[in-house]
């Protein structure tokens, strides 16, 4: 089995890239996936039960970790029967590289990101326009700035939290990783796509393959368990244009955003600091 692994922040276009990905008839594109959480699941149980096991730790650990293997190979197979490349997206992965890597060894894992600022800037237009929003849950103190407030909520969520602190973890402390880990850019990947893909192709060491980027066709939503914030309707024809618009939040939280996230700028999005004037 040939296992890609695709993670990172939401609102950050892997959805388009696994349809993009999808022309390819080498590759087999999952839903969103529970088989990474699923993994850490287990684990936690072998943690805080291993005292029970009459097998010693050691052996335990090399049975467990077959038995994470045996599993996720019957589980794909059970979706698709084709000897390809799978693709599997999950924002689980990251959580614990060690023991990811530990699974796989030779996996590959793509992470996408984006500029923080879109990322709150598309919750906001969820909020704004979603029927399924329960806006009684932001009730804020009067004195303070409704939107920050809000958007401070939106950090807060586990949908967005969790991938940007693992991101966080990769970038402090796993380093030894980096040769199998990808970062990709959303806006790279929509102002260029073609460089992208072949940026993603090169990394993955499979050969190229002509993608009509004009023609994206969409298989699957991949969000009917995030609504209302994992909706996904992408254009068929990928364009640049008005993707860093931002028009539904304010100037003031965007500042706000950029301040309390400079690490992530440092790494990510120099040019947006420099650009900004935050320095670097």
């Amino acid at each position: 089995m040939n296992l890609i692994l695709l993670s990172g922040l939401p609102r950050s276009g892997s959805t388009l890239l696994m349809n993009i990905l999808n022309q390819n008839s080498k590759f087999t594109i999952g839903d969103d996936s529970e088989i990474g959480n699923l993994l850490n699941w287990n684990r936690k149980f072998i943690c805080e039960n291993i005292h029970h096991f009459q097998l010693p730790h050691e052996k335990v650990a090399d049975c467990f970790l077959e038995f994470c293997r045996g599993g996720v190979t019957s589980w794909i197979n059970q979706i698709s029967t084709n000897e390809n490349i799978f693709v599997d997206k999950s924002r689980h992965w990251t959580y614990d590289l060690d023991f990811t890597f530990s699974v796989f060894p030779s996996a590959k894992i793509l992470i996408l990101v984006r500029d923080l600022r879109g990322v709150i800037n598309s919750f906001q237009k969820i909020y704004n326009n979603s029927l399924y929003v329960k806006k009684e849950d932001f009730i804020y103190d009067l004195n303070c700035d409704l939107e920050i407030r809000r958007t401070q909520e939106f950090f807060e969520f586990q949908y967005l939290k969790m991938p940007l602190f693992n991101i966080k973890k990769i970038i402090d402390s796993t380093p030894k990783y980096f040769n199998q880990i990808l970062f990709c850019r959303y806006e790279d990947l929509v102002y260029n796509p073609k460089k992208e893909i072949e940026k993603i192709y090169n990394f993955l060491n499979i050969d190229k393959f002509e993608h009509d980027f004009n023609n994206v066709v969409q298989k699957s939503y991949y969000d009917n368990p995030y609504q209302p914030w994992g909706i996904h309707k992408i254009q068929n024809e990928i364009k640049f244009e008005n993707i860093n618009s931002l028009d539904y939040i304010k100037q003031s939280t965007k500042d706000y955003i950029l301040q309390h996230n400079f690490w992530y700028y440092k790494h990510f999005y120099p040019d947006i600091l420099m650009e900004e004037q935050f320095g670097l």
